[in-house]
Protein backbone atom coordinates (compact mmCIF):
# COMPACT_ATOMS: atom_id res chain seq x y z
CA UNK A 1 0.00 0.00 0.00
CA UNK A 2 1.31 3.59 -1.21
CA UNK A 3 2.57 5.78 2.30
CA UNK A 4 0.76 9.41 1.61
CA UNK A 5 4.76 10.55 0.83
CA UNK A 6 4.75 8.16 -2.16
CA UNK A 7 1.82 9.24 -3.84
CA UNK A 8 2.17 11.76 -6.45
CA UNK A 9 0.06 15.29 -6.36
CA UNK A 10 -2.01 14.13 -9.30
CA UNK A 11 -2.97 11.18 -6.71
CA UNK A 12 -3.32 12.94 -3.63
CA UNK A 13 -5.81 15.16 -5.71
CA UNK A 14 -8.53 11.87 -5.97
CA UNK A 15 -8.75 10.99 -2.48
CA UNK A 16 -11.23 14.10 -1.48
CA UNK A 17 -13.67 12.65 -4.74
CA UNK A 18 -13.35 8.83 -3.16
CA UNK A 19 -14.38 9.90 0.42
CA UNK A 20 -17.29 11.90 -1.10
CA UNK A 21 -18.58 8.85 -2.70
CA UNK A 22 -18.12 6.59 0.09
CA UNK A 23 -18.68 8.10 2.33
CA UNK A 24 -22.03 8.64 0.82
CA UNK A 25 -22.71 5.48 0.24
CA UNK A 26 -22.03 4.65 3.94
CA UNK A 27 -25.02 6.75 5.44
CA UNK A 28 -27.33 6.55 2.37
CA UNK A 29 -31.18 5.99 3.03
CA UNK A 30 -32.11 5.65 -0.27
CA UNK A 31 -34.43 2.45 -0.88
CA UNK A 32 -33.05 -0.77 -2.01
CA UNK A 33 -33.08 -1.01 -5.68
CA UNK A 34 -34.38 -4.68 -5.90
CA UNK A 35 -32.97 -5.17 -9.34
CA UNK A 36 -29.54 -4.30 -8.55
CA UNK A 37 -29.84 -6.61 -5.28
CA UNK A 38 -31.10 -9.44 -7.03
CA UNK A 39 -28.20 -9.67 -9.77
CA UNK A 40 -25.47 -8.52 -6.98
CA UNK A 41 -26.82 -11.10 -4.77
CA UNK A 42 -27.00 -13.66 -7.74
CA UNK A 43 -23.42 -12.95 -8.53
CA UNK A 44 -21.62 -13.37 -5.15
CA UNK A 45 -23.30 -16.09 -4.55
CA UNK A 46 -21.94 -18.00 -8.11
CA UNK A 47 -18.55 -17.09 -6.32
CA UNK A 48 -19.44 -18.26 -3.33
CA UNK A 49 -20.24 -21.88 -5.55
CA UNK A 50 -24.12 -21.66 -4.52
CA UNK A 51 -27.37 -21.74 -6.05
CA UNK A 52 -29.22 -18.43 -6.29
CA UNK A 53 -30.85 -17.92 -2.35
CA UNK A 54 -34.12 -16.67 -2.09
CA UNK A 55 -34.29 -13.41 -0.71
CA UNK A 56 -36.23 -11.60 1.80
CA UNK A 57 -36.54 -8.03 1.97
CA UNK A 58 -37.44 -6.64 5.34
CA UNK A 59 -37.92 -3.13 6.27
CA UNK A 60 -36.31 -2.64 9.57
CA UNK A 61 -33.90 -4.46 11.87
CA UNK A 62 -36.60 -5.98 14.41
CA UNK A 63 -38.03 -7.29 11.21
CA UNK A 64 -34.06 -8.84 10.16
CA UNK A 65 -33.50 -10.04 13.62
CA UNK A 66 -37.53 -11.80 13.85
CA UNK A 67 -37.35 -13.75 10.27
CA UNK A 68 -33.63 -15.27 10.96
CA UNK A 69 -34.32 -16.09 14.35
CA UNK A 70 -33.66 -19.86 15.16
CA UNK A 71 -31.36 -19.87 11.99
CA UNK A 72 -28.47 -20.09 13.91
CA UNK A 73 -26.36 -23.62 14.93
CA UNK A 74 -22.76 -22.15 15.02
CA UNK A 75 -19.96 -19.46 15.24
CA UNK A 76 -17.33 -19.12 12.44
CA UNK A 77 -14.09 -17.27 12.92
CA UNK A 78 -11.85 -15.58 9.97
CA UNK A 79 -8.31 -15.55 10.39
CA UNK A 80 -8.48 -11.86 11.05
CA UNK A 81 -10.52 -11.88 14.07
CA UNK A 82 -13.86 -11.25 13.01
CA UNK A 83 -16.95 -13.62 13.88
CA UNK A 84 -19.96 -14.59 12.12
CA UNK A 85 -23.14 -16.73 12.51
CA UNK A 86 -22.96 -17.78 9.35
CA UNK A 87 -20.73 -19.82 6.93
CA UNK A 88 -22.15 -17.47 4.13
CA UNK A 89 -21.19 -14.71 5.80
CA UNK A 90 -17.66 -15.41 6.92
CA UNK A 91 -17.22 -16.21 3.00
CA UNK A 92 -18.36 -13.39 2.06
CA UNK A 93 -15.91 -11.75 4.83
CA UNK A 94 -13.02 -13.31 3.26
CA UNK A 95 -13.42 -12.15 -0.48
CA UNK A 96 -12.38 -8.65 1.32
CA UNK A 97 -9.40 -10.45 3.22
CA UNK A 98 -8.25 -11.26 -0.34
CA UNK A 99 -8.10 -7.67 -1.54
CA UNK A 100 -6.49 -6.66 1.04
CA UNK A 101 -3.37 -8.69 0.69
CA UNK A 102 -3.24 -6.86 -2.76
CA UNK A 103 -2.28 -3.30 -1.42
CA UNK A 104 -0.63 -4.75 1.64
CA UNK A 105 -0.83 -2.98 4.99
CA UNK A 106 -3.07 0.00 5.63
CA UNK A 107 -1.94 3.52 5.76
CA UNK A 108 -3.99 4.94 8.47
CA UNK A 109 -3.25 8.58 7.05
CA UNK A 110 -4.76 7.70 4.02
CA UNK A 111 -7.97 5.62 5.64
CA UNK A 112 -8.74 8.41 8.03
CA UNK A 113 -10.36 10.62 5.22
CA UNK A 114 -12.51 7.51 4.03
CA UNK A 115 -13.72 6.87 7.64
CA UNK A 116 -15.22 10.37 8.41
CA UNK A 117 -18.80 9.31 9.34
CA UNK A 118 -17.19 6.05 11.41
CA UNK A 119 -19.11 3.22 9.50
CA UNK A 120 -17.72 0.68 11.78
CA UNK A 121 -19.90 2.50 15.01
CA UNK A 122 -22.98 2.47 13.16
CA UNK A 123 -22.54 -1.12 12.56
CA UNK A 124 -21.13 -2.02 15.99
CA UNK A 125 -24.38 -0.05 17.22
CA UNK A 126 -26.75 -1.79 15.57
CA UNK A 127 -25.33 -5.12 16.23
CA UNK A 128 -25.62 -4.25 20.00
CA UNK A 129 -29.03 -2.96 19.66
CA UNK A 130 -30.63 -6.18 17.85
CA UNK A 131 -27.86 -8.79 19.95
CA UNK A 132 -30.06 -9.86 22.56
CA UNK A 133 -32.81 -10.65 20.15
CA UNK A 134 -30.40 -13.12 18.15
CA UNK A 135 -29.15 -14.68 21.54
CA UNK A 136 -32.84 -15.36 22.85
CA UNK A 137 -33.23 -18.76 21.80
CA UNK A 138 -29.32 -19.86 21.60
CA UNK A 139 -26.94 -21.77 24.41
CA UNK A 140 -25.70 -19.89 27.04
CA UNK A 141 -21.72 -20.38 25.20
CA UNK A 142 -23.15 -17.95 22.37
CA UNK A 143 -23.05 -15.03 25.10
CA UNK A 144 -19.46 -15.76 25.84
CA UNK A 145 -18.69 -14.83 22.79
CA UNK A 146 -17.80 -10.75 22.08
CA UNK A 147 -17.79 -9.67 18.94
CA UNK A 148 -20.41 -11.58 16.43
CA UNK A 149 -20.77 -9.93 13.75
CA UNK A 150 -25.29 -10.36 13.39
CA UNK A 151 -25.08 -8.55 10.75
CA UNK A 152 -22.91 -8.01 7.30
CA UNK A 153 -20.96 -4.86 8.37
CA UNK A 154 -21.68 -3.02 5.46
CA UNK A 155 -21.07 0.65 7.06
CA UNK A 156 -17.58 -0.38 8.42
CA UNK A 157 -16.86 -2.34 4.91
CA UNK A 158 -17.61 1.10 2.83
CA UNK A 159 -14.57 2.47 4.33
CA UNK A 160 -12.24 -0.39 3.41
CA UNK A 161 -13.70 -0.32 -0.30
CA UNK A 162 -13.18 3.53 -0.36
CA UNK A 163 -9.60 2.84 -0.03
CA UNK A 164 -9.61 -0.43 -2.22
CA UNK A 165 -11.40 1.67 -5.12
CA UNK A 166 -8.77 4.39 -4.73
CA UNK A 167 -5.63 1.95 -4.95
CA UNK A 168 -7.37 -0.17 -7.94
CA UNK A 169 -8.58 2.94 -9.88
CA UNK A 170 -5.91 5.47 -8.96
CA UNK A 171 -2.58 3.98 -7.48
CA UNK A 172 -2.39 0.91 -9.56
CA UNK A 173 1.83 1.32 -9.46
CA UNK A 174 1.65 0.94 -5.98
CA UNK A 175 -0.36 -2.29 -5.57
CA UNK A 176 1.95 -5.69 -4.08
CA UNK A 177 0.35 -7.60 -5.60
CA UNK A 178 -2.16 -8.46 -8.59
CA UNK A 179 -5.63 -8.44 -8.07
CA UNK A 180 -8.86 -10.63 -9.56
CA UNK A 181 -10.32 -7.58 -11.40
CA UNK A 182 -14.39 -9.23 -12.07
CA UNK A 183 -14.27 -10.61 -8.13
CA UNK A 184 -13.84 -6.97 -7.25
CA UNK A 185 -16.53 -5.71 -9.46
CA UNK A 186 -18.92 -8.03 -7.94
CA UNK A 187 -17.52 -7.40 -4.18
CA UNK A 188 -17.71 -3.89 -5.01
CA UNK A 189 -21.26 -3.70 -6.37
CA UNK A 190 -22.38 -5.96 -3.42
CA UNK A 191 -21.11 -3.13 -1.12
CA UNK A 192 -22.66 -0.36 -3.19
CA UNK A 193 -25.90 -1.75 -3.16
CA UNK A 194 -26.97 -3.67 -0.37
CA UNK A 195 -27.52 -2.47 3.44
CA UNK A 196 -27.47 -4.75 6.10
CA UNK A 197 -28.59 -8.42 5.88
CA UNK A 198 -27.95 -11.99 6.55
CA UNK A 199 -26.67 -14.71 4.48
CA UNK A 200 -27.71 -18.34 4.47
CA UNK A 201 -26.48 -21.02 2.33
CA UNK A 202 -30.37 -21.07 1.04
CA UNK A 203 -31.57 -17.08 1.85
CA UNK A 204 -30.43 -13.83 1.87
CA UNK A 205 -32.41 -11.48 4.32
CA UNK A 206 -31.73 -7.46 3.65
CA UNK A 207 -32.36 -4.76 6.40
CA UNK A 208 -34.09 -1.50 4.19
CA UNK A 209 -31.90 1.65 5.46
CA UNK A 210 -32.99 3.49 7.87
CA UNK A 211 -34.91 6.73 6.75
CA UNK A 212 -32.09 9.04 9.32
CA UNK A 213 -28.95 9.14 10.42
CA UNK A 214 -28.83 10.66 13.92
CA UNK A 215 -25.71 11.15 15.38
CA UNK A 216 -24.35 13.14 19.07
CA UNK A 217 -21.12 15.09 18.55
CA UNK A 218 -18.71 14.99 21.28
CA UNK A 219 -16.88 18.14 22.86
CA UNK A 220 -13.58 18.15 22.44
CA UNK A 221 -11.92 19.11 25.69
CA UNK A 222 -8.04 20.98 25.76
CA UNK A 223 -6.58 17.08 26.73
CA UNK A 224 -8.80 15.24 24.46
CA UNK A 225 -8.47 17.05 20.57
CA UNK A 226 -8.52 14.05 18.65
CA UNK A 227 -11.87 13.72 19.28
CA UNK A 228 -12.88 16.62 17.41
CA UNK A 229 -14.11 14.81 14.46
CA UNK A 230 -15.48 11.56 16.13
CA UNK A 231 -18.77 10.86 15.88
CA UNK A 232 -21.07 8.29 17.41
CA UNK A 233 -24.55 6.60 16.10
CA UNK A 234 -27.58 7.31 18.25
CA UNK A 235 -30.19 4.36 17.08
CA UNK A 236 -33.78 6.23 17.53
CA UNK A 237 -37.03 4.84 17.16
CA UNK A 238 -37.85 7.12 14.47
CA UNK A 239 -35.01 6.01 12.00
CA UNK A 240 -36.97 2.95 10.33
CA UNK A 241 -40.36 3.16 9.34
CA UNK A 242 -41.56 -0.07 11.53
CA UNK A 243 -44.18 -0.19 13.89
CA UNK A 244 -42.20 -2.42 16.15
CA UNK A 245 -39.38 0.24 16.35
Amino acid sequence: MALLQELTEEEKSFIPTYCRLWNGITISTSRLDRNQVQGVIQRIYEILGLAYPNIHYCDGPHALAASTKGRFDNLYYCQDGMVFPTLEMARIHDLQQRFRGSIGSWDWSLAYPCNQVKGGYIDESLANFLQHEFLDDLPLSWRREKGISWIFPRCGYTTEACMLDFHFSVAQRTLRAPYNVPLWQAYKHLIQVCSWFIAFESDCYLCEPPTTFLFERKIPTPTSMQFIHEEQLKIASSSWDEDEM
